[in-house]
């Protein structure tokens, strides 16, 4: 599930990840989003369902903020604070109003607002400007949170929760994070998901995470539950490969071992991945197919690990059977399972080390600034009856800025896929024509006595002419006389 971000609609759109059970979704600077995987129940959103093993673009979508990949249907969130659903909606998670199985995005009824989405196995959930958070999909565990076990295919407010900055849905269960750093969670408690609320095996009503403050981002995954605190710490409820160093399930909150300084997580079906400030990314959990990247496919990990050959990622996204991360350059980078092609390799080949996606690339180039020059005053000739045209410095393109200061990205590999290329503003050139100098003027002045001695000389000539023509005439007139 992808790692629950608040995105304000106002914002510039940031690239981001989404990693679903056996889709993958990529979001671009310009607001498109693509997918590549498996496409069965129309998850791509491409308008076939036919599986891709390289991304293609979902019909239809522009101006996007935000994503989030289902099980199974996938959810995008525009900046007009719209929400978009495509893929299965056997439960009503496409919010539609219908149950009916959409292979192109429709609009989520009755939604405005919207700053955050996230999308669970087969449920979803929405956080409104106000704080509020609406529901629909499947709700058999109560992980829609509105007092009942009905499903809805139409939102639903989530009751009685407020000042809620951030969302996460996970496979039967969701959480929520407050302004004042608290973490509330609903729906199926197997395993302790929902913290320490007693012997209740689901609650259809928020509960308070206990022991849990100053938190700073949440993510759900299937069976257990990962918060951030404020001081770059991770901790944990639920089962498995919680992270600490054993196979032992929490029913209350755990530190992760041995992480520090993270700023990003998020929770997959059975594994989880934390992105640290120096763009390292550490996995613990199950590594069956390789979730892990390590070059391993049987080792599962209790406690972090690094995985290798990744630096300078911002942002990460677990799936079921595969992980994605963003690399600062643009590039997308995946591994895992790749039955149907949801690596985006162009391939089915199982990978356990990262691969990167082909013919994709989610972050522009930065053009370099060029400094705008300082005009040079000119001199201007006094002679010149006509005024000094201005001297216009020519315009500087200026730069567009990335959530993180990057290189400038290679190019992808050669594919199908030809990413949009980056429009750069052109410099325009200067339109004014630069005074004339003092030596034109004298060139000039002097060709304008030349042309007046031409005259003159010219008008000399004719008249000499004309007066020997007339003095010829006045003999011949004379001899006439006398004969």
């Amino acid at each position: 599930m992808i790692m629950p971000l608040t995105v304000d609609a106002a914002d510039s759109t940031t690239p981001m990840l989404a990693a679903g059970d056996s889709h993958s979704l990529a979001l671009r600077g310009d607001g498109t989003v693509w997918a590549w995987g498996r496409n069965r129940s129309g998850e791509l959103g491409d308008g076939t369902t036919t599986d891709h093993n390289t991304p293609e673009q979902v019909f239809g979508l522009s101006d996007v903020v935000a994503i989030s990949a289902g099980s199974v249907h996938s959810l995008a969130l525009k900046s007009d604070g719209t929400v978009w659903a495509w893929g299965a909606n056997f439960y009503g998670q496409l919010g539609d109003g219908s149950n009916i199985t959409r292979s192109v995005p429709v609009e989520v009824f009755g939604l405005s607002d919207v700053v955050a989405i996230s999308a669970g196995s087969v449920h979803s959930l929405a956080l409104k400007n106000d704080g509020t958070i609406w529901a629909w999909g499947r709700n058999e565990f109560g992980q829609l949170g509105d007092g009942t076990t009905t499903d809805h295919n139409t939102p639903e407010q989530v009751f009685g929760l407020s000042d809620v900055v951030a969302i996460s849905a996970g496979g039967f269960h969701s959480l929520a994070l407050r302004g004042d750093g608290t973490v509330w969670a609903w729906g199926w408690n197997g395993f302790g998901l929902l913290d320490d609320v007693g012997n209740i095996v689901i609650s259809s009503v928020s509960v308070e995470v206990f022991g849990l403050s100053d938190v700073v981002a949440i993510s759900a995954g299937d069976t257990h539950s990962l918060a951030l605190r404020g001081d770059g710490t991770v901790w944990v409820c639920g089962w498995g490969l919680v992270g600490d160093g054993d196979t032992t399930y929490y029913s209350t909150s755990g530190q992760v071992f041995g992480l520090s300084d993270v700023v990003v997580i998020s929770a997959g079906v059975w594994h989880s991945l934390a992105l640290k400030r120096d763009g390292t990314v550490w996995g613990w959990g199950n590594n069956i197919g390789g979730l892990l990247g390590n070059y391993s496919s049987t080792i599962d990990y209790s406690s972090p690990g690094q995985l290798f050959g990744l630096s300078d990622v911002v942002a990460i996204s677990t799936g079921r059977g595969h992980s994605l991360v963003l690399k600062s350059d643009g590039m997308v980078w995946v591994w895992g399972d790749n039955g149907i092609g949801v690596l985006g390799g162009g391939s089915t080949s199982d990978s356990n080390v990262p691969v990167q996606v082909l013919g994709l690339i989610l972050l522009a180039p930065t053009p370099a600034s060029t400094p705008t020059p300082t005009p040079t005053p000119t001199a201007t000739p006094t002679p010149t009856p006509t005024p000094t045209p201005t001297l216009t410095s020519t315009p500087t393109p200026t730069s567009t800025s990335t959530p993180t200061t990057t290189p400038t990205p290679t190019p992808p590999p050669a594919s199908t896929l030809t990413p949009a290329p980056m429009q750069e503003t052109p410099t325009i050139p200067p339109t004014n024509t630069p005074p004339a100098t003092a030596s034109g003027e004298k060139w000039n002045n002097t060709m304008l006595m030349v042309l007046l001695a031409l005259v003159v000389v010219l008008g000399v000539g004719l008249t000499v002419m004309i007066f020997l023509r007339t003095k010829g005439k006045s003999v011949d007139s004379s001899k006439n006389r006398l004969v």
